[in-house]
């Protein structure tokens, strides 16, 4: 397979253009993750328009979606005029696959949050299904879900990969194999990251997600943090190291997406931080790479 594409997921803040734009100049980014939920929003054209319009040219723009909560129980206009919008953007801009997160994010009447998780069960197997293939009759391109951090319970972290399965099964859909928030949930619930990562439909890995996140110490238990993927912090190590074993066994993935939120990187050190990061993803790819061809050869 060839070496998957190292991208970066660009947001119109200004202190990630300046984190990001010496890596553009140099031609180092291969590609490009867009959130079109951005598409229409109401300002002015954002310094990375053009970057997109040329990433799109060159197959190299991959859609991620945030609001559409596809596990919602019920379908919402609002999420009706969510694809509407989805169209109109991806006529504009067409992308080389789409992708959204597992869970749901509203409920009629409540404000939208961070994608909480479902449980296993058929009606939100059915549910999700469908939601699918209307991202899918939107899009007009191949779709997909993120694995959350969140989870109702240890059996329930450990189930979740059985879960995107059934779901994506029938619409052949395509797995974000988000490796911060395997972390998390390993962290979290006690858990071997390692043995999280084989519980995913590793087959249907396309699109790797690695970031950085917080701790959090609630009141009840201050002895029991909890890992939160919050895309604020610098990528831990032990998501590198699960990155190295994701690609040994993800034979499709197509692109590998660095994830950072905008406005919090106000400190030069942050910056330059963000930017090892990337050259260090960069060099693990290089040599990933360079060993699986020396293996086939």
């Amino acid at each position: 397979m060839p070496r998957p594409l190292l991208a970066l997921a660009v947001l119109p803040e200004d202190d990630l253009r300046r984190a990001q734009w010496p890596l553009f100049a140099e031609g180092l980014v291969e590609a490009i993750e867009w959130t079109v939920d951005l598409a229409d929003a109401d300002v002015p054209d954002p310094w990375w328009a053009p970057l997109l319009d040329h990433f799109a040219a060159r197959g190299a723009l991959f859609g991620h979606g945030v609001h559409f909560s596809p596990l919602s129980a019920v379908f919402e206009p609002r999420q009706r005029e969510w694809l509407a919008r989805l169209r109109t953007a991806l006529a504009r801009r067409p992308v080389r696959h789409l992708s959204e997160h597992l869970g749901f994010m509203t409920a009629p009447g409540v404000l939208r949050g961070a994608p909480l998780p479902v449980p296993f069960t058929p009606r939100a197997v059915a549910i999700g299904r469908d939601r699918l293939d209307r991202l899918a009759d939107a899009a007009g391109a191949a779709v997909g879900l993120e694995n959350l951090a969140l989870a109702m319970s240890r059996e329930d972290a450990l189930a979740q990969g059985d879960l995107l399965e059934a779901l994506l099964r029938p619409q052949e859909g395509f797995l974000v194999l988000d490796l911060h928030n395997l972390f998390c949930q390993a962290a979290s619930f006690d858990l071997d990251g390692d043995v999280l990562l084989a519980r995913m439909p590793l087959d249907r890995v396309r699109e790797i997600h690695v970031s950085g996140g917080s701790w959090w110490t609630g009141a009840i238990d201050p002895s029991r943090p909890f890992r939160r993927d919050t895309h604020d912090g610098p990528v831990p190590e032990e998501v590198f190291a699960l990155l190295e074993h994701a690609l040994a066994r993800c034979a499709r993935t197509e692109t590998v997406v660095l994830e950072r939120l905008g406005g919090t990187l106000g400190e030069p050190a942050a910056i330059d931080r963000y930017r090892e990061d990337f050259h260090r993803l960069r060099g693990l790819l290089d040599r990933v790479s360079a060993e699986e061809a020396s293996t086939d050869g």
